[in-house]
């Protein structure tokens, strides 16, 4: 359904997203995962073809058998919200002030559908509906500031959905909302991603999201990938050592820690690495690691790693 093929962002000429290879089917949900910073929403918003000024990329981006990259503005507008949809990190920034909800979830309607103004309205409010928005008359005539945060959130997924997309790109669509909503929300999503088929990328840094979401994980580190596998795989034996550090900080009941373990701070700023963006923050480098970087190949359990020397190496080994 959607597939990314090297794709390579960069920024004025410095790189912020390297050779990310992924392949969504339909209903199936591909979680990307990495500490803050690490390229996600930037794939994210080359996939949506909403890149920065100054941003520019590479390699390729195909919605079934038709290429994105290169497209023109209408074209890319057209796939936009139709096929396509996203779910922005904060709702309160990606939803406009001056409009109400109802107006903003009609005018999917009126764009890509050519609706009317009343029959827009009209199925604005079912689309509300549909994502369990209480009292959805009253919340279409509300605007942004008005509603909770959960609230918006489910503004924001019922925009995403509006024209049944094929791809659903939800951006930490949890993010600063509470446990018992953040609940409502995944489970609203793995809903009608079921009852649509619809493919997902779902981004987030909440590993515990990920485990009981996601068929297969992407995990990202400095813009790179580093490791691909199915998702219960990953969670029982991540190969790449950053992938373990990730999963070690996730609390889990039974296991009382007076202190979660955290990665070593860098001491010193500028390029990460000549070789591998991790080794200096890596117990298992070796010199290799300093002076090339690992590429993605095949490993075991229906996984890629990107590591010259990857845990289940060293674990035989010790």
């Amino acid at each position: 359904m959607l597939t990314l093929d090297r794709l390579s962002v960069s920024i004025y000429g410095q790189p912020v997203v390297n050779e990310v290879s992924l392949t969504i089917n339909r209903g199936e949900c591909i979680g990307l995962v990495g500490e803050s910073g690490c390229g996600k929403t930037m794939t994210a918003l080359a996939v949506m073809g909403l890149l920065p000024g100054g941003a520019t990329a590479r390699g390729s981006i195909r919605l079934e058998e038709r290429e994105l990259l290169g497209l023109g503005a209408n074209a890319v507008s057209a796939i936009r919200g139709r096929d396509i949809g996203m779910v922005f990190q904060e709702p309160l920034t990606a939803l406009n002030p001056v409009q109400t909800v109802g107006a903003q979830v009609a005018e999917m309607y009126r764009i890509h559908e050519r609706a009317g103004a009343r029959a827009a309205q009209r199925r604005a409010i079912e689309a509300l509906a549909e994502v369990q928005l209480s009292d959805p008359s009253r919340r279409a005539r509300a605007y942004p500031h008005e509603l909770s945060g959960g609230m918006r959130q489910r503004a924001m997924l019922a925009m995403a959905l509006a024209c049944r997309p094929k791809v659903l790109i939800a951006d930490e669509p949890t993010t600063a909302l509470d446990v018992t909503v953040q609940a409502q929300i995944l489970d609203l999503v793995r809903r009608l991603a079921e009852d649509r088929n619809m493919a997902i990328l779902f981004i987030t840094h909440n590993l515990a999201v990920i485990s009981d979401l996601a068929d297969k994980v992407l995990v990202m580190y400095a813009g790179r990938p580093v490791e691909t596998a199915p998702t219960r795989a990953l969670f029982e034996s991540p190969e790449h050592p950053y992938s373990a550090a990730l999963l070690a900080t996730v609390p889990r009941l039974g296991h009382r820690r007076t202190r979660l373990p955290a990665l070593p701070a860098l001491e010193e700023s500028g390029p990460l690495s000549d070789g591998c963006a991790f080794a200096r923050r890596c117990q298992y480098s070796e010199p290799q690691c300093h002076v090339a970087v690992p590429p993605l190949t095949n490993a075991r359990n229906g996984r890629r790693i990107a590591c010259f020397n990857p845990l289940n190496r060293t674990e035989g080994q010790a």
